[in-house]
Order: structure tokens, then C-alpha cells, then sequence
């Protein structure tokens, strides 16, 4: 049998972008480690990032040398940016099309921010079933109460539009606000420290989860939560982050190429049902062929007798080192088939000549109608 083509090639190098969930309190100054970007296209659903226009900040670079790292700070960088200022995450698709469309792959895409965004994806929906029990095409009383088979629908279009950010040939930065996360112990709430306020599976976005805090003072603090190329560890400190600071994980990809895509749910649910059909054919024909196999063993036991039984015995037992009939692939058992016929013919020629068969001529079927079975 032909060996099958391995469905695993060797591991190469890819583009890659920056895709970032930058999490904080209000004041945190999320805004500006956005807008601390490459050339960022934001998003802004809070209303506060034209203040930034005609501002700048401090950019600290790192410099290599033949001997070692120097970090130094530039002059002020002023703020460049585009903005689209809506509360809509409608619009947030159709400004993420448009970017998938039209792609700038030096800019940034900055979203301000995931948390605002959720709550517009859900209101939305909210809205639909609002539409839905006034037009009396639903008997719900209360459309506020979501119920358990509500929430696909809601994150359909919410994992959809994350996979588009995942897949934007651009940087991307999703900021967060955060919240208490709260668990109910022995029937009483406990908080348990601080989560994203955002769909729950936002946090496994992107490459890096930065959250950022402030103090008294004014001075910022990065804290890496997460970083999938594991340059930086889980709790690592940065002062004063900008986008800058993370540039040097750009040199743990080439320059050239295309970035790895995701594909779509609707996109890998309509393979995945082919495999379902594809098993079920499978299934129905392998039935087929083995029944055909229990013929042919019939067949040449009646006619062939003890030389016949042998040959056949000979042949199953072979391949059923590997499992039974049932176990064994669609290919082999065709293979075996095919075996099967060619001994009969060859056992018909060596045969006595006053015996009682007749042979199977090309072209006819080589099914003969036994009842015979084999053993699974």
C-alpha cells in the first residue's frame, strides 16, 4: 500500500504583528500606551483620546551594540493618530473590515476599549429580542433575562470580530478596563482579586496581557500577565511602558511573508460536518466491501474446498494482525478484495478439471450471492 503524504511539514518562521490586551484601572493610562503606537488607527468608545492630540511623550529606545543594550530617551514624540469615536460595535465591525480591506502594515489598531464593546455586543442583541417580543414573534416576557442559549448567539460575533483582529496584517492593542472578580464560596461572595471586564475568553487574545497600574505619584507600572513567546515571565515589571517596549519581540519574527490566519467558526464548522458525512460514507462503504470479502471466502470454500479454505484463511489472518476487518482502513480492505479475486482465478486455473466451477469472466460481477461470516 502506498504510504499516505504526512499531514506535518517542518516549522518555519512567520510575520508576525504585535497583538496586545492592555488592561487597568480608570487613569491607568491605557489611552496613551496605545497611542504610544506606530502610526494607531483608535477606536475610541470612551471619548477622551482627542485630549491626546498635539501632545507628545517620551519614547526610551533600546540601542544595539556589538558589547551591549542602551536604553536612552528620545526627544518628545509627538502623538500622530486616526480616530473613529463611536459607542457602536456595529461600527466597530465595519471599521475592522475596512482595515482587514485596507491594511496599513506599519499602523496599529487600537480599540478603546473591550470593555465598553462587549457591553455594546450585548446590548445589541438585547435590543434584537426587545424588537422580537414588541413585533409578538416572541413569548418571552422579559428580554433583559438572558437565558443559557443566548449567550452563543451573543459571542458568535464576538469571536468573529477577534478573529479578525487576530488576523489584521497590523499591530493591534485591545484595551480593558478590569473589575472584581468575585466567587461565591460556602454561599457568600468573595472577591478574589481583579479579571478583565470583558467577554471571559478576551484574556487569551494576542500575544501579550499587560496590565497596568499607577501610583500616588504618577509614575506607571507594567505587569506582564502573559506573554506567548516567553521572553517576558508571568508578574515581570516594566516602568513607564509604551508600545516600545515590547518593539524587540518583533526580532523573534522575520520581516516578509504572511502572518498565520484563524479561521472562522462558520469555516471550520462546515469541514469538520464533512468529516461527519465523510466517516458516515466511510462507514457504509467499508460494510459494503467486507461483505463482499465474506463472499468471496465462501465462494472459494465451496468451490475450491480445503485449497480454498487455506488460501482464504492465509489471507485474512494477514491482515487482521493489524485488527479485525471492521478496524482495518477502507484502502487495505479494497486491496484484500482485489487479492481475494486474483487467488480465485488462480486456484480455478490449477484446478482439477470435473470441478464444479465455473469461473469469473472479466467484466462480470464478482459478487456471488454466499452467506458467509467472518470472524470481527
Amino acid at each position: 500500500m502506498a504510504k499516505k503524504k504526512s499531514p506535518f511539514t517542518p516549522a518555519k518562521r512567520v510575520k508576525q504583528y504585535l497583538k496586545l490586551v492592555v488592561s487597568g484601572d480608570t487613569d491607568a493610562g491605557k489611552t496613551h500606551f496605545g497611542l504610544t503606537a506606530p502610526s494607531p488607527y483608535i477606536i475610541d468608545m470612551e471619548g477622551n483620546a482627542s485630549l491626546f492630540s498635539g501632545r507628545s511623550y517620551h519614547r526610551k529606545v533600546t540601542e544595539e551594540t556589538s558589547h551591549r543594550r542602551i536604553d536612552r530617551d528620545t526627544a518628545e514624540v509627538p502623538f500622530d493618530f486616526h480616530i473613529l469615536e463611536t459607542r457602536s460595535f456595529r461600527e466597530t465591525e465595519k471599521a475592522v473590515d475596512y482595515m482587514l480591506a485596507n491594511p496599513d502594515p506599519n499602523g496599529t489598531l487600537v480599540v478603546d476599549n473591550g470593555s465598553l464593546l462587549w457591553e455594546a455586543c450585548q446590548e445589541g442583541y438585547i435590543t434584537k429580542l426587545e424588537r422580537k417580543v414588541n413585533d409578538g414573534r416572541s413569548n418571552r416576557e422579559d428580554p433583559d433575562e438572558l437565558q443559557f442559549g443566548d449567550w452563543r448567539h451573543i459571542k458568535r460575533p464576538w469571536k468573529d470580530l477577534m478573529r479578525k483582529l487576530f488576523n489584521l496584517p497590523m499591530h493591534v492593542i485591545l484595551l480593558c478596563r478590569i473589575e472584581d472578580d468575585i466567587k461565591v464560596i460556602d454561599g457568600k461572595p468573595v472577591t478574589q482579586g481583579k479579571k478583565l471586564d470583558t467577554e471571559k475568553r478576551t484574556k487569551y487574545f494576542g500575544t501579550i496581557h499587560l496590565h497596568l497600574e499607577v501610583s500616588d505619584d504618577g509614575n506607571r507600572t507594567g505587569i506582564v500577565i502573559r506573554d506567548k513567546w516567553g521572553v517576558y515571565n508571568h508578574g515581570d515589571t516594566v516602568e513607564n511602558p509604551t508600545f516600545w517596549t515590547f518593539e524587540s519581540l518583533l526580532a523573534h519574527a522575520p520581516n516578509n511573508g504572511e502572518q498565520p490566519q484563524q479561521e472562522s467558526d462558520e469555516e471550520l464548522a462546515e469541514k469538520d460536518g464533512e468529516s461527519f458525512d465523510n466517516e458516515r460514507d466511510d462507514l457504509k462503504e467499508k460494510t459494503l466491501v467486507i461483505a463482499k470479502i465474506t463472499k468471496a471466502g465462501k465462494v472459494m470454500f465451496s468451490t475450491f474446498g480445503q485449497r480454498g479454505r487455506e488460501a482464504y484463511n492465509e489471507k485474512i489472518e494477514s491482515i487482521q494482525k493489524d485488527g479485525t476487518l471492521k478496524e482495518l482502513p477502507l484502502d487495505t480492505l479494497n486491496t484484500t478484495l482485489d487479492e481475494l479475486y486474483t487467488t480465485h482465478g488462480e486456484l480455478k486455473a490449477t484446478a482439477p478439471s470435473n470441478s464444479n466451477s465455473d469461473p469469473v469472466e472479466e467484466g462480470e460481477d464478482k459478487e456471488i450471492d454466499f452467506e458467509f461470516h467472518t470472524a470481527d
